[in-house]
This record gives C-alpha cells, structure tokens and sequence, in this order.
C-alpha cells in the first residue's frame, strides 16, 4: 500500500502549475491559456479525422432524405428567420432535421451513429453531412457551410418543462416510470465497452473533450486531455485538478475537509480500487433536466398519464470514465432534500447500477458534496 504523503500546500500547488505562487497572478496565467484550454476548433478536427461525414445510413429508410432546398422552404414557412446564426430543429416527415453554422453539430451526430452502432438508446441517425448549396437560414453571409444533423423523430418535451407539474402522490407512477427508463438508458451506456479495454477518453479512441473533471494538464502540454492508457493516470489526473482548482479559489489555507480529501484521495480511490472499480465505463456528461427529453402520453383533458420513451436533447459529451464517477453524481444528486422530484429520479437510476465497492463512490461523493472534486455529469 502506498504511503500518504503530506498535502502540497496552495502555494506549491499553484507553483507547479503556474509557475508563481500567488492567487491573483495564477488567474492571470489561466486567463491567458483559457483559449487553450477550450479549443473546439483542435476537438472539431478529431472529429472530422474519423472520416464519418458525410454519412448516409444504409436503407430501407422511412421517406426519402430531404434535400438541402426542402430543408431550406421548410425552415424559411415555419416561423420568422432573422439572420440567426445559433441554429434550427425543425419537423418533416418522419425525421428531426438539426441545421446549424456550428461544426461541431457533427460531434452530436458522431455521437448518435457510435451509440446506434452499439445499442437501440439513441435516436437514429439518417443523415449528417455539410452544405453550402443553400442559405437555409438566410443568414446572408454569402457563401457558408451549413451543418445538418437528420434523425428520427417522436414527439417529446423537456422534464424541465413538466417536471414541477407532477404531484408526488397522485403522479407516483409516472415518475417511478422516468425513474425506471432514466437508469435503463443509464445502465445500457455503461454496458458499451471501449475498443480497447484500458481506454479512459472519449468516442473513437480520442481524447476527452474540454471539461472540469481534466481541466488542469501540467505543462508544457497544456491540450493533453488524454486518452488516458491506464486508471491509475486518469484518477491522478482527476485529484490534480481538484487541488488546482481549489488552491485558486482563494489566498488562504486548505480547510480541513478540504486537507483531508486531498491525503485520502489516492489511498481510497486507487489502493482501495478492485478490478471492478478500474474497468472505464462509458459516462454521459449532460445530465440534467433540461436535457432530458419525455414522450408522455396525455388524456383528453392534457394529464400525464404514462411515459413511453426517454432520450436526451443533446447525446454529447460521452466519455469513458471509472466506474464509480457517475455513481458518485447520482448519490448526490438523491440526497439533495429540496429537490423533491428530482432526487427521487437519481434514487431510480442509483438503484440499477450501484457496485458491489460503493467505497470508491462514496469517498467521491463526499468531495462532490463539499464541493471540492469536480464534476461535468451536470
């Protein structure tokens, strides 16, 4: 068993990697390499590499693949277009239609195509290609790239936007029914393996995408957010950004809870990891109610009645991570007392996965509540 060595203190935490040891001039040093820290220009390029796009999925399909023109008509009758440049979802036939001047609508769609590869969980993707035939949202930027994104489509609404409508008691079957499917789509992803059994990273092999749980990569490569090769490297990594990130928040010491978190961390969550606990398990980063879509079947009178399916508005960011990070959010996330609704749902999902070592996750839900660990499954 390895020995636990005292906790660097801020100082020595923000000397190594920052180069100085004081608060306000290692904000500065951050500001300066905050473009490098999130650059989805690099992350766009990765996923143009795969040499997905443009992709058509093989047949039968549904109804012809509207074209860029159909596309365009439909867009321009179905409600005011004002030069927009953050996109349209619009309806026709029986498929969604996602237009965007954003590249990177083509990571959700490599996203869905590696899911319906591998599972029936997310909507399936007929088509995902670019454009610059048509101005579909008469942004009048002359000549541009338009990004389209065509799945199937099913009638759904946001659990953010109903959610506070449904009543403990009398709606109880409907929300043990999200609960249910929440924790089926859950357990389903974590059920994917990586190609390559060691991976922690994202899709294809690649690396993370831009998040808090890596955020802080010692230098001289301030990019690396892997993939990472082994367990051991991804927690190392997971503790160093807590301390970074704590030790810039503010002037003074660790506090107590936050010394004691930081001289446990590598005792508990790597000499106390089973093989179980080092396997990666493939983790959904968005995981919240407003992106959790609801196919709700109503009466006459527009009560919930049932719940026929689940997906997510948005199926990126995915990535490979230990068993036990999810598990830790959902713990939280079902304690939060207020959230009366809500923490039932994550107590559903709890339900289906929880390990045979809930050590691992209990340890880093402790540092979540107290705020210390980072998350991005939120």
């Amino acid at each position: 068993m390895s020995s636990e060595p005292p906790v660097p203190t801020k100082e020595e935490v923000l000397q190594e990697q920052f180069g100085v040891s004081d608060t306000l001039e290692a904000l500065n040093i951050w500001r300066e390499r905050e473009h490098i820290y999130a650059s989805p220009t690099k992350e766009m390029g990765n996923v143009m590499d795969i040499g997905l796009f443009p992709y058509h999925a093989p047949g039968p399909l549904p109804a012809p693949i509207p074209t860029v023109s159909e596309i365009a008509s439909v867009a321009a009758a179905s409600h005011n277009l004002n030069g927009s440049s953050s996109g349209d979802t619009l309806h026709i036939g029986p498929y969604r239609v996602e237009v965007a001047v954003q590249p990177l609508l083509l990571r959700e769609a490599a996203t869905m195509i590696y899911l319906n590869q591998r599972s029936d969980i997310a909507p399936k993707v007929y088509a995902a290609f670019e454009s610059r035939e048509v101005d579909t949202l008469r942004i009048g930027w002359g000549c541009i790239s338009y990004y389209y994104l065509i799945t199937e489509f099913f009638e759904a609404e946001r659990l953010s936007s109903f959610l506070d409508t449904l009543d403990k008691v009398q709606d109880r079957a409907v929300l043990e029914k999200i609960g249910d499917l929440l924790g089926t789509t859950v357990k389903k992803l974590r059920s994917i393996q990586p190609d390559d059994p060691n991976h922690f990273g994202g899709l294809y092999g690649q690396a993370y995408r831009t998040c808090n749980a890596f955020r802080f990569s010692k230098g001289p490569d301030y990019e690396n957010y892997g993939p990472f090769d082994n367990y051991e490297t991804t927690v190392d990594r997971l503790i160093w950004a807590s301390m970074v990130t704590q030790a810039m928040s503010s002037n003074e010491g660790w506090r107590d809870y936050e010394r004691v978190l930081f001289r446990d961390a590598r005792r508990i969550l790597l000499d106390s990891a089973t093989e179980e606990d080092r396997k990666p398990v493939l983790t959904f980063f968005l995981f919240m109610e407003c992106n959790i879509l609801v196919q709700l079947v109503r009466d006459e009178e527009g009560k919930i009645i049932d719940v026929k399916k689940i997906s997510f508005a948005r199926w990126e960011p995915l990535g490979w991570m230990p068993s036990w990070y999810d598990v830790a959010y959902f713990q939280r996330e079902a304690k939060i007392v207020h959230l009366e609704k809500w923490a039932p749902l994550m107590q559903k999902v709890l339900d289906q996965i929880k390990l045979a070592n809930m050590e691992l996750a209990d340890f880093y839900d402790r540092g979540l509540t107290d705020m210390v660990f980072p998350l991005d499954v939120s």
